[in-house]
């Protein structure tokens, strides 16, 4: 019997189909990934992408710090910038960049990288961002978040979105080794943010999520990434 533990709704399910066995958190978002991964082949079908439907290439050791992406090759703020300041238009000069999406990372590569001996800290949140609304369907970030955890890891977040605030997320964070860079680009114009940011949550949204964060012991802080605006000072932004 394979008895398969649903988390979310607190309850077994089981299955006269095998030995028995009881999924961790981990193990069943691993199967939810692989049907994931399966799935969007089959949507591209005979026309996969350039770079294939899976971003194999998360992640890059600086020292002891690990700088992962959970998400490629794309990001739906369609912003200016990426979450790490490097200009998109160059990105796009490849052909690869939301071409047609960003796609998610494997989570095989992320445990590979995750466990190697030298990292000590990661920052999550390279050129993708780690917190677009599709990781509520493919789950990549929450994944991460978890494995972090589990790995004791110190971790720091750069995100322009308000995702970051739901409970999924906070409850894999430790609040102890997280530190959440929220990204705004002008927060006394709207106007000019979604100009620039235009797939991104309202200033206002991802301001309540600050809030929230830090209702929940995790450090905080905003970063203004405005270039033309005039600088304003960090102490407006620390929480």
């Amino acid at each position: 019997m394979i008895i398969r533990v649903d988390f979310k709704a607190k309850k077994m399910i089981e299955r006269d189909d095998g030995p028995f066995e009881v999924l961790t958190p981990i193990q069943e978002l691993r199967q939810h990934l692989n049907t994931c991964y399966h799935a969007l082949r089959a949507r591209f079908g005979d026309n996969q992408p350039r770079g294939g439907v899976i971003y194999k290439s998360p992640g890059a050791l600086e020292g002891s710090n690990l700088i992962l992406d959970t998400y490629g090759r794309g990001d739906v703020a369609n912003a200016a910038t990426t979450v790490d300041g490097t200009p998109t238009a160059i990105l796009k000069r490849s052909g690869l960049w939301n071409a047609p999406m960003p796609f998610p990372a494997s989570y095989s590569e992320i445990d590979c990288l995750l466990e190697f001996r030298e990292v000590k800290s990661v920052t999550l949140g390279a050129k993708s961002d780690p917190f677009m609304w599709m990781d509520k369907k493919y789950e990549v970030t929450r994944y991460t978040l978890m494995r972090i955890k589990e790995r004791g890891l110190k971790l720091t977040i750069r995100t322009r979105s308000d995702l970051i605030a739901h409970d999924d997320y906070t409850q894999a964070m430790d609040p102890a080794n997280t530190t959440v860079i929220m990204l705004v680009n002008n927060p006394f114009n709207e106007e000019i943010s979604r100009a620039e940011e235009p797939g991104a949550p309202s200033i206002k949204r991802r301001m309540q999520a600050v809030e929230k964060l830090r209702e929940r012991g995790i450090k905080v802080e905003v970063q203004y990434t405005h270039k033309v605006a005039p600088k304003l000072p960090t102490s407006m932004f620390r929480y």
